[in-house]
């Protein structure tokens, strides 16, 4: 037998059980995490990553509008640098703001203090923006692994990750439709949906998430579905 093929394969499956590790959105070694909500209640929440990012932002909040919908923006602190008027009208419309870091950089593998810094930027950013109350965090591209849940646990701060993401997904462009088929083909009671106002990768324009916002909108609440800010579903049960 060639120990160093064995050598390789084992290297392999370590590097695809920590990538796999890293992701996997239900679950973190330590301190609090909600990947979606143990409840009867037919509600779920809408979520958006990766903004700021105008005319996109304002697009999709004139959909939630129509509808009467709140939802919940996971904001990059470099963008909100950049729009800080966008913030103050997602705040002025009522909807949830959380942190989605400084620079979404994965932060895995990173020291400690630069985690923390990504984190406390963001915060102090969107204070200025005129975010008030708890400012809930999500990872950018949902990685983590050791050190991400060790400082959120010391600075007592839930991760809210996501069960439904569309794939294709939304950020290369799926088209709208095949986005709302994606999610109401997973969505259940409880779930948190997330959908990318913003755009860190090509394509860059974002129509399709408002159009998707849209029909998502439309068709869970024919089905008898409302949708809270992520607060809101908390509430509802145990977050798991």
């Amino acid at each position: 037998m060639n120990i160093g093929l064995l050598g390789v394969a084992g290297a392999s499956v370590l590097v695809a059980s920590v990538d796999w590790f890293s992701k996997v959105r239900s679950f973190q070694w330590c301190g609090r995490i909600a990947s979606r909500i143990d409840t009867r209640e037919r509600a779920v929440a809408l979520t958006f990553d990766d903004g700021p990012n105008p005319p996109y932002t304002e697009r999709v909040l004139s959909a939630l509008a129509q509808r009467g919908v709140r939802a919940t923006f996971f904001l990059v602190g470099k963008q909100v640098m950049r729009f800080p008027d966008t913030v103050r009208h997602i705040v002025e419309a009522g909807h949830e703001i959380g942190n989605h870091s400084y620079s979404h950089c994965r932060l895995i593998l990173k020291h400690p203090a630069l985690i923390r810094k990504e984190i406390v930027l963001t915060d102090r950013a969107l204070r200025s923006a005129g975010v008030t109350g708890e400012i809930p965090f999500r990872a950018p591209y949902c990685r983590k692994l050791f050190v991400l849940p060790y400082v959120l646990a010391t600075m007592n701060r839930l991760h809210i990750t996501f069960d439904i993401m569309s794939s294709p997904a939304d950020y290369d462009g799926a088209p709208a439709g095949v986005v709302c088929d994606y999610v109401l083909r997973y969505a259940r009671p409880g779930s948190i949906i997330v959908l990318h106002d913003g755009s860190f990768r090509a394509p860059s324009d974002r129509s399709n998430v408002v159009e998707a916002t849209r029909l998502i909108i439309e068709r869970m609440t024919a089905e008898g579905y409302r949708f809270a800010r992520v607060r809101e579903l908390l509430s509802l049960a145990r977050a798991r």
